[in-house]
């Protein structure tokens, strides 16, 4: 395993120790894959939903999986590629009460709630922690690192997106680019009608 991250040695990557990732679903999944696979130590994942067969266009699950609770999957999937990370599995929402106990460098937020992301990103403001930004509709990613709060409504009701693989492998590897390699990066322009992008 010595030769594992020799590669990405000579690039100064700044790995944080421990990163929370609040919403396990399309992209939350695979920003905590590539995290592990870039050699973040600690990973805590929440989310209260379960894997369904719909989710399985887009993560590397088996069908086996289906009816499971996300975090624990994801867990297991981590921890199969990556048998030394600390990974630990959480099937509720993410609250400021959690920013609280756990403390992480970075919380990454691909949560589907308005509400959610404002207090998240407020709780991580407070406290000083790095606030990431992730989201994807089916036809648009988003990185960013705050929550326009102009935008509150009551967003109680889930929408169904259409969705495929390449959005959230895309947006997850440009945000653990954003996390590790160049926490300075500046992403600038647009990617138009590529794929349904």
């Amino acid at each position: 395993m010595s030769e594992l991250y020799s590669r990405q040695k000579e690039l100064s990557l700044q790995r944080p120790s421990h990163v929370l990732v609040a919403g396990c679903g399309g992209v939350g999944s695979w920003v905590a894959i590539f995290l592990a696979m870039a050699g973040v130590e600690r990973l805590s994942l929440f989310d209260p939903d379960v894997v369904e067969e719909s989710n399985l266009n887009r993560l590397p699950f088996s069908p086996g999986s289906v009816g499971r609770e996300k975090v624990f999957i994801l867990q297991e999937f981590i921890l199969e590629i990556r048998p030394r990370a600390k990974v630990f599995g959480f099937p509720m929402r993410a609250t400021k009460s959690t920013v609280d106990s756990f403390r992480p460098d970075v919380l990454v937020d691909a949560t589907d709630s308005i509400k959610s992301q404002v207090e998240l990103s407020d709780a991580c403001s407070e406290r000083g922690i790095s606030y990431i930004r992730v989201g994807n509709d089916g036809q648009h990613i988003m990185l960013t690192d705050t929550v326009p709060k102009w935008n509150m409504k009551d967003d109680t009701r889930y929408t169904v997106n259409p969705s495929w693989v390449a959005p959230p492998a895309l947006l997850a590897a440009l945000a653990v680019a954003r996390i590790m390699a160049l926490p300075d990066l500046e992403f600038t322009g647009e990617i138009a009608e590529i794929g349904g992008l």
